[in-house]
């Protein structure tokens, strides 16, 4: 009875069964216009009044004050630019589908006129949030605090968090049984036992709620790195990182640790950084390259002073999995995204965690979370070897220079492998991968129908190539796109989608081959929710794959 007490105690006493004019309070303290007081009660008139009454007004001011931003930032700048500037204005950015998707029809002008949701009156606004018992005196502390470190730089800023603040205080009894229940399913996945759980329960403090990746911690198998108090060098960084995993990893005994930083010159503002990570084990060198950070390089503005590089990536560790898939066992190093207020994933901490695959598959139900891990032991060193001979065996490989196979070897060795396609995709001119939503405007369909060409091993040679798609993009609804092949034209209108590609034309590829008797055709092989991907094989190809590898072809059918 005390803990509930105390969790109605942080709702304001005043609303508390209050079902009074508050949206005349609002209205004449310059919060909402007329409309806008119209709207809450409307809005309030939905719920039951049980359900506490300070947290819908603060969900509708909120969303009040959300779409009043994008109003007056995109239509009616004149209203800020009248306000008297109690507070400095600090600069943010804003976009449309935000948390609430974006400006609704009519949610507009609720806002009063002298009330600033761009940071001029964020002050005021949070000392009259407490003067109407809106927050709770935990909220207003905690709001206070935020913006004297300029962490809120205006009202929806401030709106937000005291909502998520008072969402926290009034379903903290609901939230902390989620986390036991998650404590106990740790139990039944063998994470930890019975008296680990009883030490999580007795460790609560008052209305402290751990998180998943904390109770995680308590497990024989997890750690937390903390990287508050490291500076962004990646040696440093990951030197300190395989030192935690030694202490996870049975019998991780790696030496010759090598972090290169690699820069990738474009003709842009950023450079995109890469990290290749090596280390021998075993008598094997184990290479891992993955993105680490864009670095901007010029066009410096006074804001980018607040963009801090990176500590850590999400994919540091594959190296690692690629050496337990060589030791053929049943756990995976998988880590653990902690979120800031930089991004999901999070820089200033990281959990590691040894999993099996049913724990796994168990623990990796929301998105964000727990990085996802192969277990299919088919794709260790030996297995990808076996895997390599065969394909060259039955000629997928023959197209190709010996430095294109040698070099699409080499990128294998740093290479994360989890599928067939992994594989393949190391080489160039085997499999045509494309987003239908195409990014080139002036002709894709010339552009793919070479790359089809490139990837047939020599049996489909298109020339005299026609793609108007450009000329049709703005004003026609049909593109015009042809090709000569074996002293044949083949030629269709397709239709113009705005940057849509229209799937007949892969119809007209397909009926090339077919009417002049080519031994072969361009198999779906890949479908990643954005680009699709297509092999040539031949009868003989696709029989051998069908019997040793299905899943590289029925998997996609």
């Amino acid at each position: 009875m005390a803990r509930i007490l105390s969790i109605l105690f942080l709702i304001p006493l005043s609303l508390i069964g209050q079902e009074n004019n508050l949206s005349e309070n609002l209205i004449s303290k310059e919060f909402l216009t007329r409309k806008g007081g119209q709207e809450l009660d409307i809005y309030l008139s939905r719920f039951s009044s049980k359900e506490p009454k300070n947290l819908k007004v603060i969900n509708f001011l909120a969303d009040a004050f959300y779409q009043e931003l994008f109003y007056r930032g995109m239509e009616s700048p004149k209203i800020e630019k009248k306000i008297k500037e109690e507070d400095p204005i600090l600069e943010f950015s804003f976009s449309y589908g935000g948390l609430f998707g974006g400006p609704k029809k009519g949610y507009k002008s609720l806002i009063h006129h002298k009330r600033s949701v761009m940071g001029a009156t964020r002050s005021r606004t949070l000392e009259e949030l407490k003067s109407l018992d809106l927050i709770s005196i935990y909220t207003y502390n905690e709001s206070r605090s935020k913006l004297a470190d300029s962490t809120i730089r205006n009202e929806v800023e401030l709106l937000m968090f005291v909502k998520s603040k008072e969402e926290y205080f009034i379903k903290y009894n609901q939230y902390k049984s989620e986390e036991l229940k998650f404590a106990q399913n740790l139990i039944e996945l063998n994470l930890i036992d019975e008296s680990t759980y009883q030490s999580i329960e007795n460790s609560y403090s008052n209305l402290e709620l751990k998180g998943k990746p904390a109770i995680l911690s308590y497990s024989d198998q997890c750690q937390i790195i903390n990287l508050h108090d490291f500076e962004p060098n990646p040696t440093t960084i990951y030197n300190h990182v395989f030192e935690v995993i030694k202490q996870l990893v049975p019998n991780f005994n790696y030496s010759d640790l090598q972090i290169i930083l690699k820069e990738l010159e474009e003709e842009s503002d950023l450079v995109e950084q890469r990290l290749e990570v090596s280390f021998v084990a075993n008598n094997k060198t184990y290479k891992n390259e993955f993105f680490h950070d864009f670095k901007r390089v010029r066009n410096f503005k006074e804001h980018h002073k607040n963009d801090l590089p990176n500590k850590i990536s999400t994919k540091f560790h594959q190296g690692i999995n690629k050496y337990l898939r060589d030791k053929g066992v049943s756990y995976r190093l998988h880590t653990i995204n902690i979120k800031d207020s930089r991004s999901v994933y999070g820089q200033e901490k990281i959990g590691l965690i040894i999993l099996n695959e049913e724990q796994s598959k168990e623990l990796n139900q929301e998105s964000y979370f727990l990085s996802d891990e192969t277990f299919d032991n088919r794709f260790n060193t030996e297995g990808i070897e076996k895997i390599l001979q065969d394909f060259e065996s039955i000629g997928l490989f023959s197209h190709l220079t010996k430095e294109e196979f040698k070099e699409g070897r080499l990128l294998l060795e740093s290479k994360d492998v989890n599928d067939f396609n992994d594989i393949l995709f190391a080489f160039p001119k085997i499999i045509v991968s494309f987003d239908w939503e195409t990014g080139n405007l002036k002709n894709p369909y010339q552009e793919l129908t070479n790359q089809f060409g490139l990837a047939s091993r020599g049996v489909f040679n298109p020339t005299n190539i026609k793609d108007n798609f450009e000329i049709s993009f703005d004003n026609q609804n049909k593109v015009e796109y042809s090709f000569s092949f074996k002293n044949k034209t083949y030629s269709s209108y397709l239709d113009m989608q705005g940057d849509w590609l229209d799937p007949k034309f892969m119809a007209i590829i397909e009926k090339s081959l077919s009417e002049n008797e080519i031994d072969g055709k361009f198999q779906f092989c890949y479908d990643n929710g954005q680009e699709t991907g297509f092999i040539f094989l031949t009868q003989k190809q696709r029989e051998f794959i069908e019997s040793k590898y299905p899943d590289l072809i029925v998997k996609y059918e």
